[in-house]
């Protein structure tokens, strides 16, 4: 079953804090950021694995929407979480 509990746990005027269950026994777990509405997505850059509960994404622009989803390989949490959108 795919992680379905991404939430944004807090933002900052450029950054935002998302929460959401562990993936397990996962082999990658990346979280994609979406700046137009979820037409088009891109890795960010941070090293998330199986353990990790928590994601921290800096340098956002003020006054933008962001949409962020969690792409999971392996075990038993493998596929696309929920997507989330936040405006800064």
């Amino acid at each position: 079953i795919p992680i379905h509990d991404l939430k944004v746990n807090g933002t900052s005027p450029s950054a935002v804090v998302l929460g959401f269950s562990n993936a397990e026994d996962a082999t990658s777990v990346v979280l994609m950021q979406s700046i137009d509405g979820g037409n088009n997505w891109s890795p960010t850059n941070l090293h998330l694995d199986k353990n990790s509960t928590l994601a921290m994404v800096f340098g956002l622009s003020q006054g933008m929407t962001y949409h962020f989803q969690l792409i999971v390989t392996g075990g038993s949490r493998a596929g696309e979480s929920n997507i989330v959108s936040v405006t800064l």
